[in-house]
This record gives C-alpha cells, structure tokens and sequence, in this order.
C-alpha cells in the first residue's frame, strides 16, 4: 500500500499472482478497505518505506494483518526491477510504490508461504491457509503443523464472541447514530410530505368556502334588493292609503343631496310628491323632480325665484301622521298653492306653467 493524497493498492495472492492493482485520488481508508476485501482476506499490509505510515499501520489493523516493512526504503532501480514485469498493467509512480512492496513482501515470505501450503494439503485443509497465516507469521506456535491443529482443535470448541476493541465499538455506535438520524429524517420527510397533503386539502377546502361565501354574498346582496324594493313597496301602499283619506303624505328631507334624491325617486318617485325640508340650501336640485310643492314651516325665503316649483308656507299643527308618515290636507295643499299663486311670491312660474302645458 502506497498512502497519499492518492493512494495506491496492490494486492498478490500467496503464490504471487497479482490480483489487482489500483490508485485513487483522495481515497479514504474506509474505502481502502473496503477494496482490498473484494478480493479475500489479506494476511500481510506492505509498505515500501522501513517506517511503517501510520496510515498503512491503521488498515493493518483493521484487518488484523501482520505488517512488512523493508530493513531500508526500496530504491527506485529496485522497483524497476521488481515490477519489470508489469510495466503494462501500472498507470503511475503510486501503484508502481504498492506493487513493489506488495513483490518485497511476497517473496520475503514465499517459502513460509509454501511450507504452510503444503502442510495444509496433508491435512486437507488448503481453506484454513488466511485464517492460520496470521498466527504463524506472529510466530504464536512453534511450528506450522502444531499451529494447524491448534487452529483445528479451537474450530471444534464452541464460539465465543469477541469483545469489540475500543475502535469497532465508537464505530458501531456511530453507524448505530446516524442510521437512527436517517430513520428519523425519514420520518420527518414522511411527516412533512403528510403535512404538505393536509395543506393541500385544507387549501382547497378554503377555496370552495370562499366560492360559496362569494355566492351567499351575491345570494345576499340580491336578497337585499329584494328587500329593499319590497319596503318601497309597503311604503307606496301606505301613501297610497294616506291619499285615500284625503291627505298628501308629506315627504321629509334633512338636507336636499343628490345621492340621496336619486335613492328617493328610485323607491317611490318623486314626481307629485309634497317635500318637507329641515335646511333651505341645493332646494334647485328638486327643479327636475317635477314635484308637487316645497313645504315651509317658517317664513318664505327670498332667492327662491330659482326654483320651479311652487314654496307653500304652513303651520305645524297642520301636519298629521299616519303610520310614522306625516301628512296634510289636501284641502290645505290645495289652498295654499293658490294663495302662492295669487301673492306672486313663486317664482318658479315660468317653469310651472311650462309644465302645465
């Protein structure tokens, strides 16, 4: 293994043969790791430098390997030489480093490899060779055969669990940690889409309200018409029976304002109608309204020459009130407009007789 900013990975069998030979630029050691798996279980991590990188110190550890370090760094002519051969599978100086120490390492121990081989074929065992090899390589048995059956004899026992090192158990508690923050971003992306749905009910649930509000208040509105135009209707039957008694019912005014004589004549029609006004000012608005007479209570203003309809002046007591409407004689109205007529206090007479005609 040649460790760096890219990393080189060369990995032989134990008869030498080359199984793969890889670089990567910013390749973490999980990765590394992960990669030299796909090919077996390794028993030796090389390096071409007599210090031991902590880095290759840290995968062999992982993978509960023996390491190899060479007595002195491997010189670049010997790396020429022990990787002559392969000049064609290499694509840079990293894989050309690992696959000179993975050949250093190799045939270093070629001949224990081969001793170990054939002890294993004795015993039929060839499939034990990566699990014993580390033992033999530390040199925990004295020699192969009694490593073998040392290792035998242990496959028989039952299997106890070894405990996790230091290292494995913060590394499964993290993966532990963040495969329950995964399930619970799952569940907030699954809430959320939930929440975004109900939303999207509730939203269209608001715009048929509002629809139907919309039409309550066109329903309303229309109703409001009606009943407007049916109380017009009860007030003209109650003018109606004012003038069968022999009354005008008197129309009663605040202030003479155009809205509200548009509004008036829209409900019952002013034309013939007898007008009471609190306040004397815009009476020439009346002019076109063709009605009947101006009431006053009071004394006959000067400056109603403008106006074209006739001003009579009555006494309070003349006025009567049917169902909260006031009401007049017509013998009274009737008299009055003459008197007006004869005291040429109108001066509206040109357009009253303009009307006449």
């Amino acid at each position: 293994m040649d460790p760096g900013i890219t990393s080189g990975v060369a990995i032989l069998d134990s008869r030498g043969n080359i199984l793969d030979i890889y670089s990567k630029r910013d390749m973490t050691r999980a990765e590394i790791i992960r990669h030299i798996l796909r090919f077996g279980n390794p028993v030796i991590v090389s390096t071409d430098v007599s210090v031991t990188p902590s880095s290759v110190e840290k995968v062999a550890t992982k993978l509960g390997c023996v390491i190899y370090s060479p007595h002195a760094p491997i010189s670049l002519s010997e790396k020429r030489e022990l990787t002559k051969d392969y000049c064609h599978s290499v694509k840079n100086d990293h894989e050309i480093d690992a696959l000179s120490a993975a050949i250093k390492a190799w045939k270093h121990h070629r001949t224990l490899f081969s001793r170990v081989d054939d002890a294993l074929k004795k015993f039929g065992r060839q499939e034990i060779f990566a699990g014993i090899m580390p033992k033999i390589l530390k040199e925990e048995s004295p020699n192969i055969e009694d490593a073998i059956r040392e290792f035998i004899e242990k496959e028989r026992q039952p299997i106890e669990v070894e405990k996790m090192s230091k290292d494995e158990s913060i590394q499964r508690g993290l993966i532990e940690k963040l495969q329950k923050k995964l399930i619970e971003k799952q569940q907030l992306i699954d809430s959320l889409k939930n929440q975004n749905i109900l939303l999207s009910k509730a939203l269209n649930e608001i715009r048929k309200e509002i629809s139907r509000l919309e039409e309550s208040r066109l329903k309303i509105d229309r109703t409001g018409d009606y009943q407007e135009l049916e109380n017009s209707l009860d007030y003209l039957k109650k003018l109606r029976r004012i003038e069968s008694k022999g009354y005008y019912p008197v129309i009663e005014l605040e202030k003479i304002d155009l809205d509200l004589i548009e509004q008036i004549n829209d409900g019952i029609d002013l034309d013939g109608r007898v007008i009471l006004v609190d306040q004397k000012e815009k009476l020439s608005l009346l002019n076109d309204r063709n009605v009947k007479c101006l009431l006053t209570l009071g004394e006959i203003d000067s400056g109603i020459e403008n106006l074209e309809f006739p001003v009579v002046q009555i006494d309070s007591n003349m006025l009567e009130n049917f169902d909260d409407i006031k009401a007049v004689k017509i013998d009274y109205i009737e008299k009055g407009l003459a008197d007006a007529k004869k005291s040429g206090l109108i001066g509206w007479l040109k357009g009253y007789r303009k009307r006449k005609d």
